[in-house]
C-alpha cells in the first residue's frame, strides 16, 4: 500500500474532519494485525502496593476494594449506570465500571497474556527519553458520538519504523483486544546524498482542547542533511486525536540531536488549560511555543521526564527536570550539585516526589545511575533525597554491576520511569523502588535522616553482560501495585526484552520473555515501559509492558512490542483507566485526561509516584457498563 492509499484509507474510514496529513505523514486507521496468545506462566505469591485512592488518609497504605464494612473485596454501593460514563466536574475519577457480579480476588499472583502485539519492523531503536507508553480513552468504541469512560481504554506507544518505510510511528491500540486502531507515521525521505530523517519519538495523553476527552501529544526530532554533511535540525510536536485527526503541529529548531523529549502536561499557570512540557521546552495547549530552559539548550541532554509539583505550597507548580527546579515561567529556582557524578552530559537523572519523612512537605527522590564511557566511570548509581528548597538530605549507592558495558561502550541510567514510590511492604511508610542491577530492583528507605538500600532483588537468570562492542542504555522501568489486595505490593521491573515481578520478600513471582542467553547480543537504545491500568474497562487491573528489546543480528530474539497481562479469573483489584505519562502520579490528571486547575498534592492524598491507584467497580443493578 503506498502513502496516498494509506492517507485515503485513514480519512475515509474514520470520517475525519481536518485530516491534514502532510508529506511524509501517514495515518492508518484500523485493520492492524494482532496475535493473541495465552501465556506459559510462572508461579504464585502474594503482596502489593499502596491504594493511592483519592481521599484516603494519605499514609500511602494499600488495599483492595472497600466494602461497607471497610474490608477488602466487592463493588461499592449501587450507582446509576449512566453515571459511570463521566468524571464529575469536581472529581478526578468517574465511578468504576459496572460489573454484573462481584469477582473474587485472586489469592496468588498468576498472570496470563490477555493479548500481545508484534509488529514487523517496529523497534525501539532511536526512541526518545520517556513517555512511550500511555493508557487513555481515545476512541468512541460504542459509537454514541462521545469518548468517555464507557468506551474501552486504548494503549498508545511509539516506535522507530525500520525496513523500507522507515521513520517514526505512533500507534493506538484497543485495550481489550490489541487491535491496532491507528498508525500515524513520519517517513524518512533520504538517499545516499542526504535527505530528511526522523528520530526519538515520545508520547503523552492529555485533554488538549477541553472537549472532555484525551488527545495524544507526540514529539520527535527531525534532521535534514545533505552530502556536504551540513544539516538543519528541529523538534516537531503534534496534538492528534485517536482517530488520526491532527489538531496542530509545531516546529522548533534543535541545535543537537535531542534524546530527552519526555512529555508531561499540567496546568502550570492556572488558566484552565494544560501547558505541554516537551523535554526542556514548553508549549501551550494550542501548540504555541512558549519558552525553553536555557541550561539545556545547547548539548545532548539525556535526562528524564519533566515533573510538575507545587514544592512550596504557594498554589503555583514548579517544574523539575534533570537536576534543576524552575518556576512555572521557566526561571531557574535552584540547581542541585552534580552529586558526585562528574557527568558532562547530565545523563541518567530520574525524579520522584513524595513525603518521605511524613512531615507534611514533599521531598525529591533523585535517581542518578551515573555515566560510563570508554571504560571510564563518572560516578556510581546513587539515590538522593533532596528537600523542597534544594538541600541534599541523604544519599545511598545502590546495587549495580561494573560489567554492564563493553570496552568502548556507553551506558547511562534508567531515566525512563526507573524510580517509583509506594508503601511496598504495607507498613504505613513509603519506600523508593529503583531499577537496579541487571534485571533487579532496590528497595530504598528514608528513616531518621538516613537513606538505606534495605533490599535488592535480582532476576536469577539475568546474563552477566548483554552486549559486545555496542552501546547499552539501561532503560528499565519499575512500578509497584497491590494486585491481590493484601496490603503488600508486587514489584514490577521491565528489561531484557520482557518483565519480571517480585514479591516484597524478593521471591520471583513471574517473568515473561526474558532473554537470558549467555551469548552477548545488542540490547540497546530502546526503552522499556510498564503501566498498570484497567485497559479493558472490566473492573480489574491489567499489567501493560512495552519492551525496548531489539536485535539486528537476526530474528531469533524478536519480541512483541506490547504485552498485556491479566488474572485468569479477573481476580485482580480494580484500577484507574488512565496512565497518561511516564511521570504519572495519580492526582495530576483526571481519568478523562483533563488536568486539574489546582492539582491536589500527591503526597497529601496517596503519597505515591509512578504507581497506580485502585478503583472499585460499580454495582449497577446487575448490569455491565452501558454501551451508549
Amino acid at each position: 500500500m503506498d502513502a496516498t492509499s494509506k492517507i485515503t484509507m485513514a480519512c475515509g474510514l474514520a470520517l475525519l474532519t481536518g485530516c491534514n496529513v502532510g508529506p511524509g505523514d501517514e495515518s492508518v486507521v484500523s485493520g492492524g494485525v494482532t496475535d493473541t496468545a495465552p501465556a506459559g506462566l510462572d508461579t504464585d505469591g502474594s503482596d502489593s502496593e499502596d491504594d493511592g485512592d483519592d481521599g484516603d488518609d494519605g499514609d500511602g497504605g494499600s488495599g483492595g476494594f472497600p466494602d461497607d464494612d471497610g474490608d477488602s473485596g466487592g463493588p461499592v454501593d449501587p450507582v446509576d449506570p449512566a453515571a459511570v460514563c463521566e468524571v464529575p466536574a469536581d472529581e478526578l475519577d468517574a465511578p468504576g465500571p459496572c460489573v454484573e457480579e462481584e469477582a473474587e480476588l485472586a489469592t496468588e499472583f498468576a498472570p496470563q497474556v490477555q493479548w500481545e502485539l508484534d509488529l514487523i519492523d517496529c523497534v525501539s531503536y532511536q526512541e526518545g527519553a520517556g513517555s512511550e507508553l500511555v493508557v487513555a480513552n481515545l476512541t468512541d468504541d460504542n459509537d454514541d458520538g462521545v469518548i468517555d469512560q464507557c468506551d474501552v481504554p486504548d494503549v498508545a506507544f511509539t516506535c522507530y519504523r525500520s525496513g523500507a518505510d522507515n521513520g517514526v510511528a505512533l500507534f493506538v491500540v484497543d485495550g481489550a483486544t490489541g487491535e491496532v486502531q491507528l498508525e500515524h507515521t513520519k517517513l524518512n525521505d533520504a538517499d545516499e546524498t542526504g535527505g530528511t530523517y526522523h528520530y526519538y519519538p515520545s508520547v503523552a495523553a492529555t485533554d488538549v482542547d477541553g472537549d472532555g476527552a484525551a488527545e495524544l501529544v507526540w514529539a520527535h526530532h527531525t534532521q535534514i542533511a545533505n552530502e556536504q554533511d551540513t544539516s538543519e535540525q528541529f523538534m516537531t510536536v503534534e496534538a492528534i486525536r485517536g482517530d488520526g485527526t491532527v489538531l496542530w503541529s509545531s516546529e522548533v529548531d534543535d541545535t543537537y540531536y535531542y534524546w530527552g523529549m519526555g512529555i508531561s502536561s499540567a496546568d502550570i499557570d492556572g488558566n484552565g488549560s494544560p501547558t505541554l512540557l516537551v523535554g526542556h521546552r514548553a508549549f501551550s495547549h494550542e501548540g504555541t511555543f512558549l519558552w525553553e530552559l536555557p541550561e539545556h539548550a545547547d548539548y545532548w541532554y539525556h535526562g528524564g521526564d519533566p515533573v510538575t509539583v507545587d514544592l512550596d505550597a504557594d498554589g503555583a507548580l514548579e517544574i523539575i527536570w534533570g537536576r534543576r527546579v524552575y518556576d512555572n515561567d521557566g526561571t531557574l529556582r535552584f540547581e542541585l550539585p552534580n552529586l558526585g557524578v562528574n557527568d558532562p552530559y547530565e545523563w541518567g537523572w530520574d525524579i520522584a516526589v513524595a513525603d518521605l519523612d511524613e512531615n507534611g512537605t514533599p521531598e525529591l527522590l533523585v535517581d542518578n545511575r551515573g555515566y560510563h564511557h570508554d571504560a571510564l566511570e563518572y560516578g556510581e548509581h546513587t539515590v538522593h533525597v533532596v528537600s523542597a528548597s534544594g538541600e541534599v538530605m541523604a544519599s545511598v549507592v545502590v546495587t549495580d554491576d561494573d560489567y554492564w558495558y563493553a570496552d568502548w561502550g556507553w551506558e547511562y541510567g534508567s531515566r525512563n520511569g526507573g524510580i517509583a514510590v509506594a508503601d511496598a511492604d504495607g507498613d504505613g511508610d513509603v519506600e523508593a523502588v529503583v531499577a537496579s542491577g541487571r534485571l533487579g530492583v532496590s528497595i530504598v528507605d528514608f528513616e531518621g535522616g538516613e537513606l538505606t538500600e534495605v533490599a535488592q532483588f535480582e532476576h536469577p537468570d539475568a546474563p552477566e553482560y548483554v552486549m559486545d562492542q555496542e552501546w547499552y542504555y539501561g532503560h528499565g522501568a519499575v512500578t509497584a501495585f497491590d494486585f491481590l489486595g493484601t496490603g503488600q505490593s508486587q514489584i514490577v521491573r521491565s528489561g531484557l526484552g520482557g518483565v519480571a515481578v517480585f514479591g516484597i520478600d524478593g521471591a520471583l513471582l513471574f517473568d515473561h520473555h526474558i532473554y537470558a542467553s549467555p551469548e552477548p547480543y545488542y540490547y540497546g537504545w530502546g526503552n522499556d515501559a510498564v503501566a498498570v491500568a484497567d485497559v479493558d474497562n472490566d473492573g480489574a487491573a491489567e499489567l501493560i509492558v512495552k519492551t525496548g528489546f531489539e536485535d539486528y543480528t537476526g530474528s531469533e530474539h524478536d519480541q512483541p512490542q506490547l504485552v498485556v497481562f491479566e488474572d485468569p479469573n479477573n481476580g485482580w483489584v480494580g484500577a484507574r483507566r488512565i496512565w497518561n505519562q511516564t511521570s504519572y502520579h495519580v492526582s495530576h490528571v483526571r481519568e478523562d485526561g483533563g488536568v486539574p486547575v489546582a492539582s491536589p498534592p500527591s503526597w497529601q492524598t496517596h503519597n505515591t509516584f509512578r504507581v497506580q491507584s485502585t478503583q472499585a467497580p460499580s454495582s449497577c443493578g446487575g448490569s455491565a457498563t452501558p454501551e451508549g
